[in-house]
């Protein structure tokens, strides 16, 4: 007998971009919903809703957490893409919620009944090919992205891409027992294998870490966050909302600090390259500033572009970081920082800072190298002037 029976449910699929540098949230609000009522007018379709997301205040999310600014939230409607081999299919809509700093988070939803711990491993396994949803996210991406505007400042629909699966189960039964939490070790190996979408069973090694990041509130909820999947047993639906809030963007921050870590691994190979040849080939000094060498133009652009590029993922990794203060003890900070854990986002934090560290070290060596030669071509033109006047006096016909 199958020791747990999922009533009601649903499964999110959450796929993050790296959309663009910067997106005026006010202007995009604005210019969305002019798109919307263009569309209202121009057909039958119920169109599209745009709202500005946040975290609901309550016993377990103090008024202090929140998203700063609120990130802007649409739901649309959208062709259902069929899952797998089975029969189900995504909900013929999809939510889209675009973050100031760039990042646009495309989910999709999956409804669960009536279904067993088998039926929820089925799922998850059939969930590991995101390539259809990945299709049609870049597409309503793109779309969202033309009906903004100007609103979206240098837009990119980057490589790096994460996909990220949240069951969240609104009622079942363990035995006779509804919407009890049962104990979790009598679920281990069939919930690790949900959690990681295995077909065979897991070594005790492998369910111990699946099941290592747990949190829950009272006595009927549970959330389970492992790193490419996490399981909410949480009726009430505001508390599931706030968590799949929180979760959905630390799966942003992951996207945007490896976009960022991809990014300054180009910016620190172009530096390198710029410092190593620019004195190769004509025989003077690398550092000669471009105001007295006029060659040198091209290496000081250069210098500046990279400089832009180092300004502009300094600006953005402030921006995802103080995206939403999630510190102290309350609850959703604690399912931050497992769901953090799990993304390993304090190493990439560690990674990406040294990174702009070394950058901002080439910069300054590079300047002073700059300043010193400058200083000692200035010292051998004023040598020459003072020789020159000097010689002068000696020359017949003049004074």
């Amino acid at each position: 007998m199958d020791p747990l029976h999922v009533e009601s449910g649903e499964c999110w699929v959450h796929l993050a971009f790296d959309a663009a540098s910067a997106i005026d949230l006010e202007r995009a609000e604005s210019r969305l919903a002019e798109a919307h009522r263009v569309a209202r007018a121009s057909s039958d379709s119920a169109g599209a809703s745009a709202s500005r997301e946040s975290i609901s205040d309550s016993k377990r999310t103090p008024p202090g957490i929140q998203f700063r600014p609120k990130p802007l939230r649409l739901v649309r409607p959208a062709k259902p893409l069929a899952i797998g081999s089975s029969q189900r299919t995504t909900e013929p809509e999809v939510e889209l919620t675009i973050y100031e700093f760039g990042a646009i988070s495309v989910a999709y939803r999956v409804r669960i009944a009536d279904a067993s711990l088998e039926d929820l491993r089925r799922l998850t396994n059939d969930l590991a090919d995101t390539s259809p949803m990945l299709r049609d996210a870049r597409a309503q991406i793109d779309r969202v992205l033309g009906e903004t505007g100007d609103a979206a400042r240098r837009i990119r629909v980057a490589d790096p891409i994460e996909d990220y699966l949240v069951l969240h189960l609104r009622s079942w039964r363990h035995g006779t027992a509804k919407d009890e939490m049962p104990p979790l070790a009598s679920l281990a190996q069939e919930t690790a294998q949900i959690l990681r979408a295995a077909d065979e069973p897991l070594s005790t090694a492998e369910i111990e870490d699946a099941l290592a990041c747990t949190i829950s509130y009272g006595r009927r909820d549970l959330a389970i966050i492992d790193w490419n999947a996490a399981i909410l047993f949480e009726p009430d639906p505001r508390s599931a909302a706030d968590l799949l809030a929180v979760l959905e963007f630390a799966n942003v921050e992951l996207v945007e600090l490896r976009f960022l870590d991809d990014r300054l691994d180009g910016i620190l190979d172009a530096a390198y390259r710029a410092l190593g040849s620019a004195g190769e080939g004509d025989g003077v000094p690398a550092l000669v500033s471009s105001s007295l060498l006029p060659w040198r133009r091209g290496l000081d652009r250069e210098h500046r572009r990279l400089a832009a590029l180092q300004m502009d993922s300094a600006l953005l990794f402030e921006g995802v970081n103080n995206a939403i203060k999630l510190i102290g003890d309350q609850f959703l900070a604690r399912v931050y920082r497992l769901a953090a854990k799990r993304f390993h986002l304090a190493e990439w934090d560690a990674a990406i800072l040294r990174k702009l560290e070394t950058l901002q070290q080439l910069y300054e060596k590079a300047s002073d190298a700059r300043a010193t030669r400058r200083m000692e071509i200035l010292e051998w033109i004023i040598i020459i002037l003072i020789a020159l006047s000097i010689v002068i006096v000696f020359v017949p016909g003049t004074k």
